[in-house]
């Protein structure tokens, strides 16, 4: 769609090189910034999907995108290092071996609550496995999160006569973000890789009223309405009047 590409499968988008750094347009490398915020709620949404709601004064200090994508890339450590936040990434560098280093993972922003100074991130967990889905399952609030971003590029079309927003349930905060940015225009939803479960998980009502609520078909090609249609960055669908045919 996570979005950019949202990201995938539960805590499981590939871990990016800790601390890079990127050259700018003449050049230059520049170093991402990293930023602290506060977690002030949690919220479980579904039996896998968890809402932590990241807040404080460090807020101001966050450059968001026009996009519905916006994702952050959230900081992790192993908890037996007892390592403190914001992290020192040349320090450790020094000090720590390659495979103790902090790793991200990408989580799309679910919501931006401007006005109260928070963002809302909703994690896929499966138990405790992996740093970040542990780490979900357990949060409370009070404790620090680090971060690099937002960055985003993605929002859906405004000339498209309808959109297509298909992803598992990982894909689900980008798709709600997307969906409340609609005018109302049809728009359709596909889950087709969500686990077996009867929870539903009504996420988000766009601005036309319509719920979007997660539904586990597959689309096939030659499903869609009539017009002009709109897709997520990437997808080879994108912009065209079909889908492309899938190979089992």
């Amino acid at each position: 769609m996570s979005p950019q590409t949202p990201p995938s499968a539960p805590d499981q988008p590939a871990p990016d090189q800790p601390a890079p750094v990127r050259p700018d347009a003449g050049g230059a490398r520049k170093p991402r910034v990293q930023h602290v915020l506060t977690v002030q709620q949690v919220r479980r949404l579904s039996p896998h999907l968890v809402r932590v709601v990241l807040g404080g004064e460090g807020f101001a200090a966050l450059e968001f995108k026009d996009a519905t994508d916006q994702y952050i890339k959230m900081l992790f450590a192993d908890p037996a290092l007892g390592l403190d936040r914001p992290y020192d990434l040349d320090a450790l560098r020094e000090r720590l071996p390659m495979e103790q280093m902090p790793v991200t993972r990408t989580y799309t922003v679910r919501h931006i609550d401007h006005d109260a100074g928070q963002l809302w991130v909703d994690m896929v967990t499966h138990g405790e496995e992996g740093l970040a889905g542990g780490w979900a399952q357990q949060v409370r609030p009070g404790e620090l999160i680090s971060f690099f971003g937002p960055g985003g590029a993605y929002a859906p079309r405004e000339e498209a006569d309808w959109h297509l927003l298909a992803g598992d349930e990982s894909a689900l905060p980008a798709i709600a973000a997307a969906v409340e940015a609609l005018e109302p225009t049809p728009a359709a939803s596909s889950c087709s890789k969500c686990p077996p479960s009867k929870t539903r998980c009504r996420c988000c009502a766009g601005r036309g009223g319509g719920a979007l609520a997660a539904s586990r078909r597959r689309v096939h090609a030659g499903e869609h309405p009539a017009g002009r249609g709109g897709g997520e960055p990437g997808d080879p669908c994108r912009g065209r009047a079909g889908l492309r045919p899938r190979r089992a």
